[in-house]
């Protein structure tokens, strides 16, 4: 039995429904509870339960960064850095506050969905940061 909780959201994870809807009444008798059905979306990720697992995505955050950040129109990756691991830094080029503000933006967000739900663009992201 698994009661995760974020200020007054509640998702309770159980091995069967009967567990978790006895676990919600005990909840009940203390708190007012209000059983929302089949968990779909926690905190901005969604998730998706079938018979053996559970896939939790942020696609919307995803796609809202790409908004952002005017990459609309872009294409994945094998390798989401440069195979040398390098990254070219010009001291001629530095950029403006604004473009560096839009930068630290990008990682942050990035970085947060590394944590969440995307441990494959972990090391790019740290990389770039």
């Amino acid at each position: 039995m698994t009661i995760a909780t974020y200020i007054n959201d509640f998702m309770v994870l159980g091995p069967n429904k009967a567990i978790i809807v006895s676990m919600v009444e005990l909840l009940g008798q203390e708190l007012r509870v209000r059983d929302l059905g089949a968990l779909s979306l926690f905190l901005s990720i969604e998730i998706q339960l079938n018979n053996n697992s559970i896939r939790i995505s942020y696609k919307a955050k995803i796609q809202d960064i790409y908004k952002d950040l005017g990459l609309r129109i872009c294409q994945g990756a094998k390798s989401p850095i440069a195979n040398n691991g390098l990254i070219d830094r010009d001291p001629e080029n530095l950029c403006n506050k604004e473009a560096a503000t839009k930068h630290r933006s990008a990682i942050r967000s990035l970085l947060h969905i590394a944590i969440m739900t995307r441990p494959d663009i972990q090391y790019s992201v740290n990389r770039l940061a």
